[in-house]
C-alpha cells in the first residue's frame, strides 16, 4: 500500500545560536580596547574573532613570529553600559585543539583604568565543550578577561567565541529552551540521543511550539525545506509529518509491517499515540511491523531531526560538509499487508545472512549457472503451517529459465531459511555490456492458494578482482570508467521522485561511464534498479565524510548502516563492490576490521567485496589510491590490493578553487579547460590499468553545498543536468556508436579559433556554409606536465582510445558550423552549431532527458532564447520567469538563464493530467508550451 500522498508536515521553530539569542549580550557594538596577544600573519587569529558569533573562527595568540606567554588579556569595549549574568566560553573547535585555557579572571568596569575585583574566577574544563557560569547581575560599560593559566604546558590560548548572558523578563524566557548546536558539541552527550521520557517532553514541547496554521501538505518523497538558490543557506531542525491511516481492506488478522525510507537523519515513530521505533540515522529505511496496533482509523506521526549530531553518521557538522544532508522524508512510504505466515523484510528481521530474498551464483559461466536462493519465512500465528515454496525463474521475454518446488513445514511463532538451488542451462549472464535481467518469483502457497509472494529482479554474473588481472565479470576483464553522484537536485536536495533517479542513472550511462559510486551515503533503490537495468555498475556507500567519533554508538551505528545497507541491496546485480569505510577518514586499522568483518557476515559464497582508502593494515579488498602533490595516484599503501582511483579531475587543480569548478555560464573558454582537466588526468592514469582497475570522476552533476560557494560546480553536467564538454569528452571514449560532438559556440567574436570536436570516428570534415575548410584526424601527442600543457595542445593524448581532434585557426564566418565524421571512408555521424541573431521569443519545453514522466514527478522545464528560426542564442543571460499551471513549481519561479536557457522544477500531477508553461522575459519575449501525458503517466 502506497503511502506517499496525503501527508501534512509543520517545522518546529528552531531557536537561534546561543550567541545571538535571546538571552545573549548583543555584540554587534563590541569593539577590543586592547589585546595581549593576537596571531596576525601565520594565520587569522584577531581577537576580534572572539565574539564574531561564528565557531569556526578563533582568537589566537601570537606563534609565527614570537610565542607570546601566559597570562593573555583581552579588554573590550561593550558599546554601552550593559548589565550581565552570566558568562560562556567556548574553546576552539577545529583542528588541533591546542591552547585551551584554564584558571581566569572576569572583570568589568565603567572605568577602563580600574577594574577593582573580579566578578568571577574560575577555570575552564579542559574539554571543547561550552563553559558557562553565571554570576551576580553586574554592570559595565567595559569587560576584561585575564586567562592566567592553560592546561598543557603550553604559551598558546585560542577561543572559538566568548559571550556574556543577560537576565531575561518572563515574557522573554517563554517558548525559549536551551538547544545544542555545533557550538555545544560534545562527543557522546545524552542531548544527541533522546529517548524515553526525554524524548516525550521534546515532542510535547515542539508539538505545542507549532502554530495550527504551520501545518502544510506533503506528497513524499519531500524536502520540508526548499533552499534557495544562490544561497549559502541550510535549514536544520526538528520536523513533524503525519497522517491518518485506515485500516487496509481486508487485512484482519494479517500482518502489517510499516516502512519509511529517508527520514533525515534521527527519526522516530509514534503509531496511534505509541511510540514504537526509531532509527538514528537517515538514508536507509525505518521499518517497524504494526499489527497487534492498528485500528478502524490511525493516526502516523513522525518526527525527523537534521540538526548536527556527532553519533549519527556522517557525523561532521553540517556546516563542514561537502554535501548536504537533506532534510524531512526524502524517500517513499509504503504499508505492506501480508499472511502470518510469510517471507520475511530482511532489515526487520534484523539478522546476518538473513530475512527476505538472498540469491547468489556459486556456479557461473556461459554454459551453465547455479542460483541459491535463501528464502527466510517466518510463521507468526497461532498454529503451525505445512505449506508449499515455489521459485520461477523467468528471463527479460517471459520464458521459464527454471523452476523448483518442495513442501516444509514450521511450527508457530517460528522461522526458518529455506535453501534452494535453480540450475540455469546457458544462461544469459549481467554485464555492463549485456545487461540481461532476470526474475525470480517466489511464491508461499497452502492446499494450492498463495499465502505470500515476493518478485526480485537479479542478474546472473560473478565479479572477481586481483591486483594482476583488475576487475574480472564472468571471466571478462572490463576496465572501470566511473564517476561519483550525489542524489541531489536544485531546490529539493536528494528529494528526487523515483523517475528522477532514473534519469540520472540513465545521463551518467550516456557520459560514457560503466561504473558509478554512490557517494558519500545510500541512494535511492529506484537508481539502482535503472543501473540494473541498463548495466551502470555501482559502489554503493554508507555515510561517512572526514568524521570519527569513538564513542560507541557511532561505531555501532556505522555497523549496523553496513548490515542496512548489504541487506537493502544485495540481489542488485549492479553492486559491484561495497564502500564500508568512512570516506577520507582512515579509522583505527582495528576499527576498520571489525566494519570489515560486519560486511563480510553478511554474505555467502564469496559475493562479498568491500573498498576503501588505502591504509596500511586496512582490510578492503579494493583499495582506493592515494593521491600526491604531483598529481600522481600510486597504490602502494596496500601493494597486494587492486587499487580504483575514486575521485579525480577536481580538487588537484586548484582545491576548493579548482579550474575543474565551472558553471555553464562562464562560458566556453573555462568550460574546456574543466575538460582538459580530465583529458590530462585520464591520459595520465590509463597506463596504470590493471592494478589501478580504473578511474572515477569528481563528479557526475553539480552539487548544493552549505558553503561558500553554494553550488559545487565540478560536475560534468550542471545541477540542472544539462551536459558540459566534459560529459561529451567522455562519451566519445566509450560510445559504441559512432559520433560527433562539437564544443564549442559559433558566435561573433575572435576572427579566428580553435574548435575542438570530441569523436571516436576516424576523422572528421569541417565545414562552414557547406564549404569544406578542413579535414583533421586524431593525433596522439606524447606526455607533458600538467603546468607545460596547454588545453588541447596536441599532447597528452597517446593513451586515449579516441583523442579530440582540434581544428586550428578557424575563421569565423556567420552562419553554420558542421562536422562530418567518417569511419572506413563513410561518414557515419555529425554535428553543427549555427550563429544566432537577436532573440525573437521562447522557446519553453519539458525536458525529461530520456525517461518520460510519470505522476507525482520532477521534471526540468526549460526556457531559451531563440531567434525567428528557433536557434538558440547563447550570449543571453537575462532572468526568466515561469509561470505553470496544472502542475506545482518545486522551488522558485525564476531562472538567471546560462549559455541562453534557463531552468526551473516542476512536480507533475499526483493524477493524469496536462499541464501547460509560460515563460517571460523582459517586455517582449515570452513563449509556452503544454506537456500532454501519455497512456502510461500513472
Amino acid at each position: 500500500m502506497d503511502l506517499d500522498a496525503g501527508w501534512e508536515f509543520a517545522r518546529v521553530p528552531t531557536p537561534p545560536s546561543i550567541w545571538a539569542g535571546a538571552d545573549a549580550v548583543p555584540t554587534s557594538s563590541w569593539r577590543v580596547l586592547s589585546v595581549s596577544s593576537e596571531e596576525k600573519d601565520g594565520e587569522n587569529g584577531r581577537a576580534t574573532n572572539a565574539f564574531d558569533g561564528n565557531p569556526k573562527t578563533i582568537w589566537h595568540t601570537e606563534w609565527s613570529k614570537r610565542q607570546a606567554p601566559y597570562p593573555h588579556e583581552l579588554v573590550v569595549d561593550l558599546g554601552s553600559r550593559v548589565e550581565a549574568v552570566g558568562l560562556r566560553l567556548l574553546p576552539r573547535q577545529t583542528s588541533p585543539n591546542n591552547g585551551r585555557p584554564n584558571a581566569f579572571e572576569l572583570f568589568f568596569s565603567n572605568d577602563r583604568h580600574e577594574w577593582g575585583k573580579p566578578v568571577l574566577s574560575d577555570s575552564v574544563p579542559d574539554s571543547i565543550g561550552l563553559y558557562s557560569h553565571g554570576f551576580n547581575p553586574t554592570q559595565g560599560r567595559y569587560m576584561r578577561l585575564v586567562f592566567k593559566t592553560s592546561h598543557k604546558p603550553e604559551p598558546f590560548l585560542s577561543l572559538s567565541e566568548i559571550g556574556l548572558i543577560r537576565k531575561l523578563d518572563l515574557q522573554s524566557q517563554k517558548g525559549w529552551t536551551t538547544q545544542y548546536n555545533i557550538a555545544s558539541v560534545q562527543v557522546g552527550g545524552d542531548q544527541f540521543d533522546l529517548k524515553g521520557s526525554a524524548l516525550e517532553k521534546a515532542k510535547l514541547s515542539e508539538l505545542h511550539a507549532i502554530r495550527t496554521s504551520a501545518w502544510g501538505t506533503a506528497t513524499l518523497p519531500h524536502a520540508s525545506h526548499i533552499r534557495p538558490l544562490g544561497a549559502a543557506d541550510i535549514w536544520q531542525g526538528v520536523t513533524y509529518y503525519r497522517k491518518r491511516l485506515p485500516r487496509p481492506t481486508g487485512s484482519q488478522g494479517k500482518l502489517l509491517v510499516l516502512t519509511i525510507e529517508g527520514a533525515m537523519q534521527s527519526s522516530d515513530l509514534w503509531f496511534n499515540g505509541k511510540h514504537f521505533a526509531e532509527r538514528r540515522g537517515g538514508y536507509l529505511p525505518l521499518v517497524v511491523d504494526v499489527t497487534g496496533c492498528v485500528r478502524d482509523q490511525n493516526e502516523l506521526l513522525v518526527r525527523v531531526d537534521n540538526r548536527d549530531n556527532p553519533l549519527i553518521p556522517p557525523g561532521k557538522p553540517q556546516q563542514d560538509l561537502d554535501f548536504m544532508y537533506g532534510n524531512g522524508l526524502f524517500r517513499n512510504a509504503t504499508l505492506t499487508v501480508s499472511d502470518k505466515l510469510h517471507i520475511t523484510d530482511p532489515i526487520l528481521e534484523n539478522a546476518p545472512r538473513s530475512g527476505g530474498i538472498y540469491v547468489t551464483y556459486p556456479e557461473v559461466n556461459s554454459e551453465h549457472a547455479t542460483l541459491r536462493v535463501r528464502s527466510h519465512i517466518r510463521n507468526s500465528g497461532s498454529s503451525a503451517a505445512q505449506f508449499t515454496i515455489q521459485q520461477k525463474l523467468v528471463d527479460d521475454h517471459g520464458t521459464l529459465a527454471s523452476s523448483t518446488e518442495r513442501s516444509s513445514f514450521l511450527d508457530r511463532q517460528a522461522a526458518e531459511e529455506v535453501v534452494d538451488n535453480l540450475a540455469v542451462s546457458r544462461p544469459i549472464l549481467w554485464s555492463p555490456s549485456t545487461p540481461r535481467l532476470y526474475r525470480l518469483v517466489t511464491v508461499l502457497s497452502i492446499h494450492g492458494r498463495t499465502i505470500d509472494r515476493v518478485s526480485t529482479t537479479i542478474g546472473i554474473r560473478r565479479i572477481e578482482v586481483s591486483r594482476q588481472k583488475g576487475m574480472l565479470i564472468n571471466g571478462k576483464p572490463i576496465r572501470l570508467i566511473g564517476t561519483n553522484r550525489h542524489q541531489d537536485y536544485p531546490w529539493v536536495g536528494p528529494a528526487l521522485s523515483d523517475a528522477a533517479n532514473a534519469r540520472d542513472a540513465l545521463q551518467i550511462r550516456k557520459a560514457g561511464h560503466n561504473i558509478v559510486r554512490l557517494s558519500h551515503y545510500p541512494q535511492s533503490s529506484a537508481f539502482l534498479d535503472e543501473c540494473d537495468r541498463i548495466g551502470l555498475l555501482t559502489i554503493p556507500c554508507i555515510p561517512g565524510w572526514q568524521f570519527m567519533n569513538s564513542d560507541p554508538r557511532f561505531v555501532a551505528r556505522v555497523a549496523q548502516d553496513i548490515r542496512e545497507l548489504i541487506r537493502r541491496d544485495r540481489n542488485h546485480p549492479c553492486a559491484a563492490f561495497w564502500e564500508t569505510s568512512l570516506n577520507e577518514t582512515y579509522p583505527p586499522v582495528a576499527i576498520a576490521k571489525q566494519w570489515d568483518r560486519v560486511a563480510k557476515s553478511e554474505a555467502v559464497d564469496g559475493s562479498m567485496l568491500t573498498a576503501g582508502d588505502a591504509a596500511t593494515g586496512a582490510p578492503w579488498d579494493v583499495a582506493y589510491n592515494q593521491w600526491k602533490d604531483d598529481l600522481s595516484r600510486p597504490q602502494d599503501t596496500s601493494p597486494n590490493k587492486p587499487g580504483y582511483i575514486r575521485e579525480y579531475g577536481d580538487y588537484e587543480f586548484g582545491g576548493a578553487y579548482s579550474s575543474s569548478r565551472v558553471t555553464i555560464g562562464q562560458g566556453m573558454d573555462k568550460l574546456l579547460q574543466e575538460t582538459w582537466n580530465h583529458v590530462w588526468s585520464d591520459n595520465k592514469f590509463r597506463p596504470q590499468y590493471p592494478w589501478t582497475m580504473g578511474n572515477g570522476t569528481w563528479e557526475m552533476f553539480d552539487t548544493n553545498v552549505p558553503w561558500e560557494f553554494k553550488v559545487s560546480a565540478c560536475g560534468l553536467s550542471d545541477l540542472f543536468r544539462r551536459p558540459k564538454p566534459s560529459f561529451w569528452y567522455f562519451a566519445s571514449q566509450s560510445a559504441v556508436d559512432p559520433m560527433v560532438k562539437i564544443a564549442a559556440t559559433w558566435q561573433p567574436g575572435p576572427a579566428k579559433r580553435d574548435i575542438v570536436v570530441f569523436t571516436n570516428c576516424d576523422e572528421a570534415r569541417l565545414s562552414i556554409n557547406g564549404r569544406l575548410v578542413a579535414i583533421q584526424r586524431p593525433q596522439k601527442g606524447g606526455a607533458t606536465s600538467y603546468g607545460q600543457a596547454k588545453p588541447f595542445d596536441g599532447s597528452n593524448t597517446a593513451n586515449l582510445p579516441h583523442p579530440p581532434i582540434v581544428f586550428r585557426s578557424v575563421q569565423f564566418e556567420q552562419g553554420a558550423l558542421h562536422v562530418v565524421g567518417f569511419k572506413n571512408g563513410r561518414p557515419v555521424a555529425h554535428d553543427s552549431v549555427e550563429s544566432a541573431l537577436s532573440p525573437d521569443h521562447l522557446k519553453v519545453w519539458v525536458d525529461d532527458l530520456g525517461v518520460a514522466p510519470t505522476a507525482n514527478d520532477l521534471v526540468f522545464i526549460r526556457a531559451a532564447f531563440v531567434d525567428k528560426l528557433g536557434r538558440i542564442n547563447p550570449g543571453d543571460h537575462r532572468p526568466i520567469r515561469f509561470e505553470v499551471s496544472g502542475a506545482t513549481i518545486a522551488g522558485e519561479n525564476f531562472a538567471e538563464s546560462e549559455m541562453g536557457v534557463g531552468s526551473i522544477l516542476v512536480r507533475t500531477p499526483v493524477r493524469q493530467g496536462k499541464f501547460s508553461i509560460k515563460a517571460f522575459a523582459g517586455k517582449n519575449l515570452q513563449g509556452s508550451c503544454q506537456f500532454l501525458p501519455t497512456s502510461d503517466f500513472r
